[in-house]
């Protein structure tokens, strides 16, 4: 039993690396950093938008770090805020057409 859970742990580990690595690569390649990749897999599949709240619990990321992405991706037009009177932290956010596109690269990589 001890075995299984090791080969398992270590192959989720693994997974867990790659992703990382891939992920690191593609947001590189854009001058992004890595760990935003998630961002964008997780806003992609909300059409509507999300909050940064909201975000934050789905990418499992404390809320220092979602607004410091946010901001840095409203800057580049990569995101786009839905709600223009709410507050920030909860104003809807969405991607924007080229925000669409690099979560599209991502998610096929």
């Amino acid at each position: 039993m001890i075995d299984r859970f090791e080969r398992f742990s270590f192959s989720i580990s693994e997974i867990f690396r790659c992703w990382h690595r891939i992920a690191g690569d593609v947001m590189n390649s854009h001058g992004l950093k890595g760990p935003y990749a998630v961002y964008f897999t997780a806003l992609y599949r909300y059409d509507e938008g999300i909050t940064a709240a909201q975000l934050g619990t789905i990418c499992s990321r404390d809320k220092a770090d979602v607004s410091r992405a946010m901001n840095q991706l409203l800057q580049l037009g990569l995101v786009e805020k839905c709600d223009a009177d709410a507050k920030s932290y909860r104003s809807r956010l969405k991607l924007t057409e080229e925000g669409v596109k690099l979560a599209e690269d991502i998610n096929h990589k």
